[in-house]
């Protein structure tokens, strides 16, 4: 799961770049942290093309941390 949550972090840095947020607490909101909603969006579409696994939208809605995020793409896998 670790290796999950640092591609999570990789792919905030590539889509928010230059205005990187700084994600320190894993389990608190991305939003409260910084990153926008279209970037949100933009992550959580790279990370299901990187894993190629599919989230179902109803499961979007309930995330919105780190760890929620790395615990939905591991079910997957």
């Amino acid at each position: 799961m670790e290796e999950i949550k640092q591609q999570i972090l990789r792919t905030v840095r590539e889509i928010c770049h230059p205005h990187v947020p700084e994600i320190t607490d894993h389990d608190a909101s991305m939003l409260e942290q910084g990153v926008d909603s279209l970037d949100f969006a933009s992550i959580l579409m790279a990370l299901e093309e990187h894993y190629a696994v599919s989230i179902p939208e109803e499961e979007v809605r309930e995330m919105a941390t780190l760890n929620s995020i790395a615990v939905s793409i591991s079910k997957r896998l």
